[in-house]
């Protein structure tokens, strides 16, 4: 039975002709189903406790951690107690208007260019100091206009002043950019160092020492975890054969296929699809997404 994932879109969010910006505070328990945005989504955890469950597992979720979304980035709560969020929603198109100057702030840029969600932890202090500031917005949200704008700034100049440094993947060297964005566009293909060095005119260790440096990966190992990412996706969201998911990212072995998907995942592609099953998928409307 498949279980296709939900999507929030910002049809539904955001009203005809009002700002793109949008504060909910929802109280989660249990589960949520798995979902992705077609905004940019910053969620503030306030108090509780939960599972957050992305590409690669599982990970602890406390009072000061945030979880920062780009469309398309899938997700679901698990476990949840008493979990309060703040989620700070956004249309993307804000970062290169009202908001360019977040989008090129030296600090800030990399948090836009993550490949799978990002998490920063914040002590008290900071969870306090954000906290505040999304209040703000939350009171003026409906407002609209430049205020809006400036008390959205507002939240994400605080968070930058709090957060840790996060490493940009690929800022500044196009021929990096280029070959990850082949390896997302057709992942299948069977690529090899020689063909990405012919295709961009490198030597071919100089490729992998320069991506090395950009990415902290060998090429082909940043293409095997993106393949098994999006294997996770296809063994949760349908009901295809593990095999068959596996030819579908480019490894026609089964055997080799589960080698390299339990080597980036921890655990096989069949216990990864059966593990803490996702709730069934609920209508838009459902309670849980508690926009309002």
């Amino acid at each position: 039975m498949s279980s296709p994932r939900q999507h929030l879109s910002t049809r539904d969010l955001f009203a005809a002709g009002a700002t793109k910006i949008h504060v909910n505070t929802p109280l989660h328990r249990g589960n949520t189903p798995l979902h992705d945005h077609d905004f940019i989504e910053i969620a503030v955890v306030r108090a509780g406790q939960a599972l957050h469950r992305q590409l690669d597992g599982l990970s602890p979720t406390t009072p000061g951690t945030v979880w920062l979304l780009m469309p398309g980035q899938w997700h679901a709560w698990e476990r949840c107690y008493h979990l309060r969020l703040a989620n700070i929603c956004f249309a993307p198109e804000l970062l290169t208007t009202a908001l360019a100057h977040c989008h090129d702030d030296p600090l800030m840029a990399a948090w836009w260019q993550q490949d799978r969600p990002l998490r920063m932890q914040l002590d008290q202090e900071a969870l306090q100091a954000v906290s505040a500031r999304i209040d703000d917005l939350a009171q003026h949200c409906r407002d609209g206009g430049p205020l809006t704008i400036s008390l959205l700034g507002a939240v994400l100049a605080t968070l930058r002043n709090y957060a840790p440094r996060v490493h940009s993947p690929g800022r500044g060297d196009r021929v990096m950019r280029a070959i990850m964005d082949a390896f997302v566009n057709d992942p299948a293909r069977p690529w090899t160092l020689d063909l990405l060095a012919q295709q961009h005119g490198l030597e071919r260790s100089y490729l992998g020492r320069r991506f090395r440096r950009v990415t902290g990966m060998s090429p082909l190992a940043w293409l095997g975890r993106h393949r098994c990412e999006l294997a996770a996706i296809r063994l949760l969201c349908s009901s295809d054969p593990i095999a068959a998911i596996g030819k579908s990212v480019g490894w026609e072995d089964p055997n080799y296929f589960s080698r390299r998907f339990r080597q980036e995942m921890g655990v096989s592609p069949s216990t990864y699809r059966s593990q803490l099953p996702l709730p069934p998928t609920l209508p838009r409307e459902a309670d849980w997404v508690q926009w309002r």
